[in-house]
């Protein structure tokens, strides 16, 4: 496996010629026809992906249901611990490697934005996010997702021929990164980290960890 990391991976020759495509999007078809009025549409998703994605029912008298609720409880009730102090080369560090994707999230804002933010507003966002530290706690509005329903056939498809995307805030997820960051720091530093081990791990491949498998 040593020629993979030479760039001889086949993704390298596949790439030029791979383009993504997702058909537009503009109705859905139920069993009384095509609708495409917005508001109507907006309606039958909400109520489909509310029952899609409820609480699951548990059953009581299922030991490994059981175990999992006593676990949960125990790990729901546990105090919130603040975190050590952020520093601001932590967040520049997360800011820099932050691709400038023009997405919109839930608060209208995008990476492509942020990553326009002149560097005195850094040691601002590096005081709020201190704040949320202190607190033990994460941004609530940053949990609020932008869902953008993709249609897997054509223009007009059935609810179930849709695969939702959410899009979160980006300020969100820039403090999570800080925290990835830490968690990777402490793992490597622990050295618990084996070479089988390749998802959320930029240097390692996949067909590293197929070759393994």
């Amino acid at each position: 496996m040593s020629f993979i990391p030479k760039g001889n991976n086949i993704w390298r020759f596949v790439r030029p010629t791979f383009h993504h495509c997702a058909p537009p999007f503009r109705g859905l078809t139920t069993t009384s026809g095509v609708i495409k009025d917005h508001q109507k549409i907006v309606d039958i998703l909400a109520d489909f992906y509310e029952k899609h994605f409820e609480a699951p029912v548990h059953d009581p008298n299922v030991l490994a249901h059981a175990e999992a609720i006593e676990a949960y409880k125990n790990v729901f009730y546990i105090p919130n611990c603040p975190l050590e102090k952020i520093t601001m080369e932590e967040v520049e560090f997360t800011w820099k490697r932050t691709r400038k994707k023009k997405s919109t999230d839930s608060e209208g804002t995008s990476a492509f934005v942020l990553k326009q933010l002149p560097d005195e507003y850094l040691n601002i966002l590096t005081y709020d996010f201190n704040k949320i530290a202190q607190l033990g706690s994460v941004l609530k509005l940053s949990k609020h997702g932008k869902v953008i329903c993709l249609s897997k056939d054509g223009m007009y498809p059935v609810v179930n021929k849709l695969r939702p995307i959410s899009l979160l805030s980006n300020f969100g997820k820039w403090f999570e990164r800080v925290i990835h960051n830490r968690i990777l720091r402490w793992y490597k530093g622990m050295d618990i980290c084996v070479d089988e081990q390749s998802g959320f791990f930029r240097p390692k491949e996949g067909c590293k960890h197929e070759f393994f498998l």
